[in-house]
């Protein structure tokens, strides 16, 4: 399986691919809330990888900015989820995402068990954003920016 290397404040993540039938099922429970969240995925494409430093620098500023000017939007489509939802949705992300340590990287969740305790809210909440842009993104039309 092919893994993408993130990087969350000062640690390496990696994340990976939801099956087939675990995408559509967290599909199904985003569906009420996509209409909030759209705002989020849309909008302007990432600089090549070899793009100057400055071209990079201002599509991660202009991301940010976007994401801050989205948590209203992002705030409402959370609080509008069900509990069974909210949580069906972030375990599924969270058991395709590895934490890079020392000795290799060791899986977030297995087996219905969250292994990182020490994870917190905006960690975990970036890690879920970017399983499900690399996951879901062909349902939207444009490229889903990187958090």
């Amino acid at each position: 399986m092919e893994l993408t290397d993130i990087t969350i404040g000062k640690a390496a993540y990696k994340i990976g691919r939801l099956s087939t039938f675990t995408q559509l099922h967290v599909l199904r429970r985003l569906g009420p809330s996509l209409l909030s969240l759209l705002p989020l995925f849309t909008g302007g494409k990432e600089p090549e990888p070899d793009a100057p430093a400055e071209e990079i620098a201002t599509a991660e500023e202009e991301t940010a900015k976007k994401l801050i000017r989205s948590l209203p939007q992002l705030a409402e489509a959370l609080y509008e989820m069900k509990d069974e939802d909210a949580e069906y949705v972030i375990n599924r992300c969270l058991e395709v995402a590895w934490v890079v340590q020392p000795t290799g990287p060791a899986r977030i969740r297995t087996n219905g068990v969250t292994m990182i305790q020490d994870l917190d809210l905006p960690t975990t909440l970036q890690l879920t954003f970017n399983v499900l842009t690399e996951n879901l993104g062909g349902f939207f039309p444009t490229e889903l920016p990187k958090v």
